[in-house]
């Protein structure tokens, strides 16, 4: 049984890896978030993909409305994870994520879920080989 816990290992905390995918990293919209993703070399965690989360302090200036948008976005990746996890199982590459809020409103949590599920999968048909 896959777990659905969202553990201190899969987030992303380190300011040089955040550079990092910054940097280097790709990135693709689904509305109304932003994935920025890279791959990561020799890396010192052992999780699959570190997610990062991130809302605009400009568009949203009540930190309780940024704080309720990251729990919506915390949320519906750890519902979803299980498919990214199932579809990275064949590979041992490692990944750094940074999600984006990028709409101007908040939205209900069912938009916001639907627009993670599409990122997994996008995310996995464009980077990870089929096996």
């Amino acid at each position: 049984m896959s777990s659905f816990q969202f553990t201190r290992m899969e987030r992303l905390k380190s300011r040089k890896l955040i550079g990092q995918v910054f940097s280097e990293g790709k990135s693709f919209p689904v509305f109304p978030l932003r994935l920025v993703f890279a791959k990561v070399e020799g890396a010192e965690h052992t999780e699959s993909v570190q997610v990062g989360l991130t809302v605009p302090k400009k568009a949203f200036r009540s930190a309780v409305q940024r704080n309720r948008i990251k729990r919506q976005m915390r949320e519906a990746y750890r519902l979803r994870k299980n498919v990214l996890l199932q579809g990275m199982s064949h590979t041992t590459d490692q990944f750094a994520w940074m999600l984006l809020y990028t709409a101007k409103e908040p939205l209900p949590f069912a938009q916001i879920e639907e627009a993670m599920g599409l990122i997994i999968k996008r995310f996995l048909k464009k980077n990870i080989p089929a096996s």
